[in-house]
């Protein structure tokens, strides 16, 4: 009896790291020699992280956002002001935050130059941000923290597999 129940811990952990694997890695937008990096924290918990690739170098926060809505399944929601552009609303998949709830529900703008930078809450608009090589942009709704990233597929699969291990000890030692 505990051979097998160690059998289906063993199986379910290695389904679980498979899983967590699988979709940790950022998801590959577009083609060029420029890299950008943009990510997205739902109120949900969800985090989509996206590596786009471009050669335009006058690009602005709203071409990157605009270039994932055009080349994915993910949506958006915009106000065009003459000042400018808002983000009202992102949607994908079971994930989606529209419209501007009060307190911190709405879409919260942060950049970075490089992974080697802090998040900064951008000064400007996402359509008049410039977005160079390298640089990161990220959309947070119903919080004043900075962008959450995507942990790294050997993170999970650690963590996973020790619960997995502490969950066989204590059947074992019972």
């Amino acid at each position: 009896m505990q051979l097998m129940t160690l059998k289906r811990t063993f199986l379910s952990a290695l389904v679980l790291v498979g899983l967590s694997s699988a979709s940790a890695a950022p998801i590959l937008v577009g083609t060029g020699t420029n890299q950008a990096n943009l990510v997205i924290n739902f109120s949900s918990g969800a985090i989509y992280q996206y590596e786009v690739l471009f050669d335009a170098i006058d690009w602005t926060g709203e071409d990157l956002l605009g270039h994932v809505v055009d080349e994915t399944a993910l949506e958006w929601e915009v106000q065009v002001f003459s000042f400018g552009t808002l983000l009202d609303g992102l949607s994908i998949d079971d994930h989606s935050d529209v419209g501007f709830g009060g307190g911190n529900n709405w879409w919260q703008y942060w950049v970075r130059e490089s992974a080697d930078d802090p998040w900064q809450q951008a000064a400007t608009g996402f359509s008049d941000r410039t977005v160079s090589d390298g640089a990161w942009d990220g959309w947070v709704y119903g919080s004043a923290s900075p962008p959450m990233l995507i942990p790294e597929p050997g993170v999970g699969a650690l963590l996973l597999l020790g619960f997995a291990v502490l969950g066989v000890r204590r059947r074992f030692s019972a």
